[in-house]
C-alpha cells in the first residue's frame, strides 16, 4: 500500500478530518511537516501553512522566507509570525525546548481561529511516537504516558492557554516513520530544511533519538514498531481508565478561586490506586494550568499527602504547588498565600430559572423552579440545595464570603458569624475570604458545598421550591 493511501485511511479510521475541509497545519519547513503539507493537499483538503520563527538563529528568518516561497509556488495559504522564544523562556522559567512548543501551538490555535478553521495538524511520525513513550518512561508514567500521542485530542489538552472545544489538534502521520516522510518530499522535488537544534544533545529527547533508540535497537531491532504498538495498545485501554477518573474527579475534586482546589480525603480514599494516581495528576493540572511538568512522582507524592497530610499542616509539591490540610479536605494551590487574591466582584442573578456561568469560582449554577419534591427525592448532595423560592428575594446576589455575614446554618439552633461556621467546616482562614455565597439583601441563603440558611428551607408549607445546583468547571 503506497504512503498517500495509508495516510488516507488513517486519516478516515480516526476521523481526524471532514472531506475538504480547511486545516491549518504546523510547517517548520521540516521533511515531516513538508510531507503532511503536500499529502493532505494530494489528498483533496486545503491545507493553511503556519510558521513560527522561534528567532533562536541568525538563519532563521531567510528560512521562513524559503518556506514562504514554497507554499506560494503551490498555491497555498501562508501565515508567518516571529517569536522571541528566547526571551519568553527567561521570563517564565521554563526550558527553552518547552517555552518554543507553548508559543508554537498558541500560534497555531490563534491561526486556526483567524482563519476560521477547527483544526490543527502537526507532522508527528511514528518515530516521534516511540521517542515520546521512551520519553515518558524515564521520566516516571502510567498508561497516559505509555499511549504516547493520540490521533487527535482537543487543544486545550496541549496548550491550557486555548479555550476548551474551539480547536482539535490531529496528527495524521502517525502511521508514517520519518524515512517515509523523507522520501515523500524527495519523490516530489521538496527540499527539506534540516533544524540543528535537532543534533543537540542538550534536548533529552535529542539524546533518546540519537544514542537511547539506536542502542535499544541493537538489543531489538524492531524496538520502534513495539513502542509504537504499545502506545496503541494502551490507548484502546486509556479511556476505560480516563472515565474512572472523571467520575473521581466529580466525587473528590472541587475547584476553587485563584488556582486553588480542595480533594476529599475519605472519598479520594475509596477509589482504586490507578484512579487515586490519575486523579491527583488531574488536580495537579487543575492546579497549574497544564500538565507539562507533571512527573509520576509528583502525583504519588499528592497520593501521599492525602493520605498522611503534613504535620504542619502546610508543605510544598513541585516548588510551585502548597499543600494544606484541614481536617476531612486537602487544599492544594499554586498561591502561597491565596488570602492575597482579590475577592471576586459580585454576580447579580435577576431571573430564575436559568443558568449562570460564575467564571471567578471556576463554576456555573443552574436554577429550577419546580413544585416542592417529597423528602425522600431531595438528595444530600451538599452541591445542590433545595430552597423555598417565596423565602428569597431577587435579585440574588453570588459573592464571596466578607466578615459581616451571618447564618443560621440548617439545622443549627441560632444564627453564628459566618467565619465561625466556616471554621467549624474546616475551611482554612486563608481561604474564608474566597468562599462562594449566595445572598439575598436580607441574609446569606446558602452556602454552596455546606449548608442553606435554616430559614429558606422547605417545609410542609411551601409552596414553589427553587432548586440550586452548583456544577464545578473541571478541565
Amino acid at each position: 500500500m503506497d504512503i498517500r493511501t495509508r495516510v488516507a485511511q488513517f486519516i478516515d479510521e480516526h476521523r481526524l478530518l471532514e472531506p475538504g475541509e480547511r486545516v491549518v497545519v504546523g510547517l517548520s519547513g521540516g521533511p515531516d511537516s513538508l510531507a503532511l503539507f503536500v499529502l493532505l493537499q494530494e489528498l483533496g483538503y486545503a491545507p493553511i501553512a503556519a510558521h513560527l520563527d522561534h528567532s533562536l538563529r541568525a538563519e532563521s528568518a531567510d528560512e521562513a522566507r524559503g518556506v514562504a516561497q514554497m507554499i506560494a509556488g503551490w498555491g497555498g495559504e501562508f501565515h508567518h509570525q516571529r517569536a522571541d522564544v528566547a526571551g519568553a523562556a527567561r521570563r517564565e522559567h521554563r526550558s527553552l525546548e518547552e517555552a518554543a512548543r507553548r508559543m508554537r501551538y498558541q500560534f497555531l490555535a490563534a491561526t486556526a481561529l483567524e482563519c476560521g478553521c477547527r483544526t490543527v495538524a502537526v507532522g508527528h511520525t511514528a518515530d516521534d511516537q516511540a521517542e515520546t513513550v521512551l520519553l515518558h518512561l524515564l521520566r516516571g508514567t502510567g498508561v497516559s504516558g505509555l499511549r504516547g500521542m493520540l490521533p487527535a485530542v482537543d487543544l486545550h489538552q496541549v496548550q491550557r492557554d486555548v479555550s476548551p472545544g474551539r480547536v482539535r489538534l490531529v496528527r495524521p502521520l502517525l502511521c508514517l516513520t520519518r524515512d517515509e516522510s523523507t522520501r515523500t518530499c524527495l519523490a516530489r522535488g521538496l527540499v527539506a530544511r534540516s533544524d540543528p537544534s535537532n543534533e543537540d544533545l542538550a534536548f533529552l529527547r535529542n539524546r533518546i533519538r540519537h544514542q537511547l533508540l539506536p542502542n535499544l535497537e541493537t538489543y531489538n531491532p524492531a524496538i520502534r514498531r513495539l513502542l509504537v504498538q504499545t502506545a496503541q495498545l494502551m490507548g484502546t485501554h486509556s479511556r476505560l481508565l480516563e472515565l474512572a477518573i472523571e467520575r473521581g474527579l466529580q466525587t473528590c475534586v472541587t475547584p476553587l478561586a485563584s488556582g486553588t482546589l480542595w480533594i476529599d480525603r475519605a472519598e479520594f480514599a475509596k477509589l482504586p490506586d490507578a484512579v487515586r494516581q490519575g486523579v491527583a495528576r488531574e488536580a495537579l493540572a487543575q492546579t497549574l494550568g497544564g500538565r507539562e511538568d507533571i512527573a509520576l512522582r509528583h502525583a504519588l507524592s499528592l497520593v501521599h499527602f492525602l493520605a498522611n497530610p503534613p504535620h504542619s499542616g502546610h508543605a510544598h509539591l513541585m516548588k510551585t504547588v502548597h499543600i494544606y490540610s484541614a481536617g476531612p479536605r486537602l487544599y492544594v494551590s499554586r498561591e502561597h498565600d491565596p488570602s492575597r487574591t482579590a475577592p471576586p466582584s459580585p454576580q447579580w442573578i435577576e431571573t430564575v430559572p436559568g443558568q449562570v456561568q460564575a467564571q471567578a469560582f471556576s463554576a456555573s449554577i443552574e436554577f429550577d423552579l419546580t413544585p416542592p419534591p417529597p423528602k425522600t427525592e431531595r438528595g444530600t448532595d451538599a452541591w445542590s440545595a433545595w430552597i423555598d423560592f417565596d423565602r428569597v428575594h431577587l435579585p440574588l446576589c453570588l459573592r464571596a464570603a466578607v466578615s459581616a455575614d451571618r447564618i443560621r446554618p440548617l439545622g443549627a439552633p441560632q444564627e453564628m458569624r459566618l467565619s465561625d461556621f466556616l471554621a467549624r467546616q474546616h475551611v482554612p482562614q486563608f481561604l474564608r475570604r474566597l468562599q462562594p455565597v449566595l445572598a439575598d439583601d436580607m441574609r446569606v441563603v446558602w452556602v454552596p458545598g455546606l449548608r442553606i440558611h435554616h430559614e429558606v428551607r422547605l417545609s410542609d408549607r411551601s409552596q414553589r421550591a427553587l432548586r440550586v445546583r452548583w456544577i464545578a468547571r473541571r478541565e
